[in-house]
């Protein structure tokens, strides 16, 4: 595939380079300020290990050789809706490792994981906010490409706590993010507050992030961090506000990658107290499988489990019954990560 007419940025990370072209100098734009990557000067001669190709086309020229065709209707893998600015129907399709997904009036994705490579098409008036589409067609689908390097993506969140990291884990509305600002806020740099790319280095395990952009909504800032409406937004979009670290003047700290010690699922207490247990790295499974192995493909669901179970084994695994006193909370937290 030729690049001879996109706009191109080449970006350093976690031991390789990431090269993203585009027909579209905006859409090249947006993503870059929504990732945290390091932008290398052009012609440095480094061959890229992960390449994302982005397109705006027209509805009508979506099949114009910008990715492999879909694959028939025996590859169908599932069928769900994407609800961003309105409700998109999307198919998904996994063929030889690879992996499509048609968005129904929006645009189209083709993943290839092992070779490090993905295209991405999204229609020009599609009635879809842009940030959308740097998040799902960009960072997300980055996210996916760097399993070429050993790293696998978590849902979760993760902050630094003296050189070490705390992971965070557990369905949506267990109070990750929440729990990860609450220690930002307290000196304690962040990683990520929703997806965590983990690798392992020389028997250690590692969390890193390549995006510093953090996701609340307005009710939580409003009972957990009213400091925040001091702060700069990213971007708010249907009660959601983005904050980017780079942006916070220090207010929030921002590391890209993190030894990792201490495996956390989330309770809920309803009362100002937090306490914490340690408990059995089996114990974890039903709070962090259903989000992180979110997995079709069946070598890769392999693959996969193998490491989490893994990196259970390898790191203290804990359940903190988390309050609403958020300086409590961090005290509780910190107190763990020291032990």
């Amino acid at each position: 595939m030729s690049t001879e007419n996109f706009f191109s940025n080449s970006y350093a990370a976690f031991g390789t380079t990431v090269e993203i072209n585009s027909n579209s100098k905006a859409w090249l734009e947006s993503l870059s300020r929504y990732l945290s990557l390091h932008l290398q000067e052009q012609g440095t001669g480094t061959k890229a290990g992960i390449k994302l190709y982005l397109f705006e086309v027209d509805p009508g020229d979506l099949d114009g050789g910008f990715m492999p065709p879909l694959p028939d209707q025996a590859f169908k893998e599932r069928e769900d809706v994407l609800l961003v600015d309105r409700p998109v129907p999307a198919v998904h399709y996994t063929r030889d490792g690879q992996k499509w997904v048609n968005y129904s009036g929006y645009g189209r994705l083709w993943v290839d994981s092992a070779r490090g490579v993905a295209v991405a098409v999204r229609f020009t008036g599609c009635g879809v906010d842009p940030l959308y589409s740097d998040i799902l067609f960009g960072f997300n689908t980055l996210a996916n490409l760097f399993l070429k390097m050993g790293l696998y993506s978590f849902h979760a969140s993760c902050v630094e706590v003296d050189g070490k990291g705390v992971l965070f884990t557990g369905n949506s509305g267990k109070g990750k993010t929440t729990a990860a600002l609450a220690l930002a806020l307290r000196g304690c740099p962040i990683l990520s507050d929703d997806r965590v790319l983990v690798g392992k280095n020389q028997g250690a395990y590692f969390g890193a992030s390549i995006s510093d952009v953090i996701k609340l909504r307005q009710e939580s800032i409003n009972q957990f961090f009213p400091e925040l409406d001091l702060e700069k937004p990213f971007r708010r979009l249907y009660g959601e506000t983005y904050y980017k670290s780079g942006w916070s003047g220090g207010t929030l700290k921002y590391t890209p990658a993190v030894p990792l010690s201490k495996v956390v699922i989330l309770q809920r207490t309803g009362s100002g107290q937090s306490y914490y247990e340690r408990i059995k790295p089996a114990r974890v499974v039903g709070d962090l499988f259903p989000v992180t192995l979110n997995v079709h493909d069946p070598v890769l669901l392999g693959s996969k489990f193998s490491f989490v179970m893994d990196f259970l084994q390898q790191n203290e695994c804990y359940r903190v019954f988390f309050g609403t006193d958020m300086n409590e909370f961090a005290r509780q937290i910190k107190k763990l990560a020291r032990e």
